[in-house]
């Protein structure tokens, strides 16, 4: 795995690479509370065929801090996504975008402005929700719900506010901070294993300085967007390529958030996963078998779909994969995929 360091207005962002930069790249975007360690299965198992890079967003494990006041909004985050790209591919390369949690949220600003969508081959998310989108589908649930009398889709609504609790409690001014500086290993660890990650998990053996550096600047994400959503983007404004991952059993982001989402989006691919919120781990062949196989389609026949790796993950439940494909106008056709058989 090679290492560099890239500049960023004022940070300076820790980045790893894998595989032969002359390959098509990945690039990983981590979420809270991660750093790019989150996405090692992925980096080792498709270094082979692409040229893999991660880094750390600001502020957070190796990636130094910003001094703005205002340096967690996501128009302050997006030149990062960027710097990396110029770094690590050309000023005139392109990559295939993957996020998760607040990287998926990042994912979604970047691919939805011009400016930065261009430099994006393919987008693969899950797990978060372009902020604007996520305020608007409540808005349009809960409208529903009121004035339509849809208990349905009240319902939803309130499901996904229930389920976003920790919003609200990261919002309190100093609570986050305080608690992760009180018990930062025991909360991290409960909050990665409340999304589906195993006690086994050797990503979870980390001590409490680690967890710090992890998440007392990121914790900004929160504070600084999650109430001041950036604009929503326009109707089919988002023309690449987009596959949207939906772990079903996700703690955190509810499968329904997604479902205005070929509005948005011309070309979507929808994939369920039989999965609890950190997929990547405790699902990761199923993950970056879709990954890979996503970017083998859009590409020909040029990069064979290959099984991940061999790997066993204690406790790792199969995933049921379904996928349906949208395009403008919003029409879906479902595919079973091909059964892949298991690694022992």
């Amino acid at each position: 795995m090679r290492t560099r360091i890239v500049k960023s207005q004022d940070v300076e962002l820790y980045v790893v690479e894998d595989g032969n930069p002359k390959k098509p790249a990945i690039l990983f975007l981590h979420g809270f509370p991660d750093c790019h360690k989150v996405w090692e299965y992925q980096l080792r198992d498709l270094a082979r065929d692409f040229h893999v890079i991660a880094f750390d967003l600001r502020g957070c494990g190796h990636s130094s801090p910003s001094a703005r006041r205002d340096a967690y909004r996501i128009e302050q985050v997006l030149p990062d996504i960027l710097a990396v790209i110029d770094a690590t591919v050309g000023r005139d390369g392109k990559v295939h975008l993957v996020g998760h949690d607040w990287g998926s949220v990042l994912g979604w600003s970047f691919v939805a402005d011009a400016r930065y969508a261009q430099r994006v081959l393919s987008w693969t998310s899950m797990s978060g929700p372009h902020v604007g989108l996520m305020w608007q589908w409540l808005y349009r649930k809960t409208r529903d719900g009121l004035l339509r009398r849809d208990r349905d889709a009240l319902k939803s609504a309130f499901e996904q506010f229930a389920h976003s609790w920790y919003i609200f409690a990261l919002n309190i001014p100093g609570a986050g901070r305080a608690l992760f500086r009180f018990a930062g290993v025991e909360v991290w660890r409960r909050g990665l294993m409340s999304g589906g990650v195993t006690a086994d998990d050797p990503y979870l053996d980390v001590g409490q300085d680690e967890v710090l550096r992890i998440v007392l600047g990121p914790i900004g994400l929160y504070q600084q967007n999650a109430f001041r959503p950036p604009a929503v983007p326009a109707p089919h404004s988002i023309r690449l390529p987009v596959q949207l991952v939906v772990p079903v059993h996700d703690n955190f982001i509810r499968p329904q958030l997604f479902e205005y989402i070929d509005e948005t989006c011309a070309d979507v691919t929808r994939v369920t996963l039989d999965a609890n919120h950190w997929a990547q781990r405790t699902h990761a062949d199923e993950f970056t078998g879709l990954v890979r196989g996503f970017i083998a389609r859009l590409g020909g026949s040029k990069l064979a779909v290959k099984p991940s790796a061999g790997r066993t993950l204690a406790k790792k439940r199969p995933a049921t994969v379904k996928v349906a494909v949208a395009r403008a106008p919003a029409t879906k056709a479902t595919r079973k995929p091909a059964s892949r058989k298991k690694k022992s």
